[in-house]
């Protein structure tokens, strides 16, 4: 699990596995997180499926090129983005 400052200035956490499948299943363990999967946007090179988690959204997000990542969108939550990011990752 590596941080890091994406485009828009916002941290980001780059998740283990660079596949699609693995997209899948770290989605699957959002819903089961208690995430409510509100956009879907399926692209060629990439995905972003956004969770809503109360009232913060967290973008799970995969590259072709890149791998796979999460954030969180709008205002910036570091404590919530790093515990999704550990819960992914420990049930990997």
């Amino acid at each position: 699990m590596k941080e890091f400052y994406d485009a828009s200035r916002r941290l980001a956490v780059e998740l283990p596995g660079d596949d699609y499948r693995q997209f899948r299943a770290y989605a699957d363990r959002l819903v089961a997180m208690g995430g409510e999967l509100v956009e879907q946007i399926d692209g060629f090179e990439q995905l972003y499926w956004d969770f809503l988690f109360g009232e913060t959204i967290v973008v799970l997000h995969a590259d072709v090129f890149v791998g796979v990542s999460v954030h969180v969108e709008g205002v910036q939550n570091d404590v919530l983005l790093r515990r999704v990011a550990a819960a992914l990752v420990d049930t990997a």
